[in-house]
């Protein structure tokens, strides 16, 4: 029996029993007990699986304890409704950008492409170089490396983060190479843009960068938790592979669920025509574009960019219901079931954006942690409204010029990002435009 078929049964477990090597993995599928694991953060670590300690270990997603508090303060107001909306225009002219150049062979590309530049632009006020968009890529073989290469596993099993230092790979060299030489350019440019601060005094700028550095030059050096120029380097690093490739693949797959549902896709499309006439999408758009933003919720649920396993590491003992959890032993949280299973959500196989329409949350049960497409709790996704706002305009100047169609069924694969391959059976066929 597949392990899809186990977890489809009607009586699945809410939680089994593994092990990672010498280590224990308690699986848990039943939201009212994963629940608690994520509303308990402080009691968990994060599972770094890049195993690079110097990239992202200081970013927002991995970091705990004080830093992180600090950190999500910091950065909170950023992300709040109002403010993302003034930064709907730079978003739209980025899509503008490039957009027009899309077709079957570069959707990623450009996707990627329009996603970093927005984070890029929300971070330095300017767009990013060569260099820097090679982050994803870098990140994303980082990921791939357990499992594509035995040694590797190995080394990282024994040593952790020293795996790095023993007997490299040239792969291992070449991505450690790469990821010093962008370091070192965003060491330069936190340092130029520093100085330049000190100089002018800049005041209430809303990029990220400045949030920061005004942060940095206002803290006393004597403070534990303050903010060292290494961290917003890592931090830079980790809001823009967050915010640059599961938006780009959230924005792929749902394009070929668009091809996927044809009549559906045609409902979303006459809603764009009738409420989006003008050049740009502007905060009215967004509210009005319910049909879109139902497809959206609807895609993320049986399409999510982001594997639905979370894995943790108890820092100590948990009392979960009847499941105690050990100091020390791995907890694997996965969100399959609740997504795919009748006993949480009508219909859970097929495709319906019109469940997003009536009521906010679909699911039978009312945890609100069912759905974890951008996570849930304290430790949420900070930027998903920016995303989700990217999303919308992306998606609405794409089905206002093209109609998608898909020329061949593909396979779905999980890397780090849950992805389609190959990505061009997507077709994009030319509209009429008035």
């Amino acid at each position: 029996m597949s392990y899809r078929d186990l977890m489809m049964k009607p009586q699945y477990p809410k939680f089994r029993f593994s092990n990672i090597f010498n280590q224990v993995l308690i699986g848990i599928n039943d939201p009212e007990y994963y629940k608690q694991i994520i509303i308990q953060h402080d009691k968990f670590s994060k599972w770094n699986s890049i195993s690079y300690e110097g990239l992202i270990s200081k970013g927002i997603v991995l970091q705990e304890g004080e830093k992180w508090h600090k950190q999500r303060k910091l950065l909170s107001n950023s992300f709040t409704y109002e403010n993302l909306i003034e930064r709907l225009q730079m978003m739209n002219q980025v899509v503008d950008d490039y957009i027009y150049q899309i077709n079957s062979d570069n959707i990623i590309e450009i996707l990627s492409n329009i996603t970093g530049d927005i984070v890029s632009k929300s971070f330095f006020c300017n767009t990013d170089t060569k260099l820097l968009k090679r982050i994803p890529q870098i990140i994303q073989q980082l990921g791939q490396m357990k499992f594509k290469n035995p040694l590797f596993l190995l080394k990282n099993a024994l040593f952790g983060m020293k795996a790095w230092n023993i007997y490299p790979s040239k792969q291992e060299v070449e991505i450690d190479t790469y990821i010093k030489l962008i370091k070192q350019q965003l060491n330069k440019l936190i340092i130029e843009r520093l100085e330049e601060n000190k100089t002018n005094h800049k005041q209430e700028s809303k990029d990220f960068l400045d949030i920061h550095l005004q942060q940095f030059m206002m803290q006393d050096n004597n403070d534990p938790n303050k903010i060292e120029i290494d961290e917003i380097i890592q931090q830079f690093i980790t809001l823009y592979f967050a915010g640059t490739d599961t938006t780009a693949f959230s924005s792929a797959n749902i394009l070929y669920l668009l091809g996927q549902n044809q009549e559906q896709q045609e409902e979303v499309y006459q809603e764009i025509v009738q409420v989006f006439k003008e050049a740009s999408i502007n905060r009215n758009h967004l509210s009005q574009l319910v049909k879109l933003q139902a497809f959206i919720s609807e895609s993320l649920r049986l399409r999510p960019p982001n594997s639905t396993l979370i894995l943790r590491y108890a820092k100590q003992d948990v009392q979960i219901k009847d499941l105690k959890i050990k100091k020390g032993q791995y907890v694997l949280i996965d969100n399959f079931v609740t997504r795919t299973s009748d006993q949480y959500i009508d219909r859970p196989l097929e495709f319906d954006y019109k469940r997003w329409l009536n009521r906010q949350n679909p699911y039978k049960t009312d945890t609100n942690y069912e759905n974890l497409s951008f996570s849930a709790g304290a430790r949420n996704c900070i930027g998903q409204h920016m995303a989700r706002m990217e999303m919308i305009i992306i998606l609405s100047k794409i089905l206002r010029r093209y109609k998608i169609e898909l020329s061949a069924q593909p396979r779905w694969e999980i890397k780090l990002i849950y992805q389609f391959n190959p990505i061009n059976v997507i077709k994009f066929i030319p509209r009429k435009i008035d």
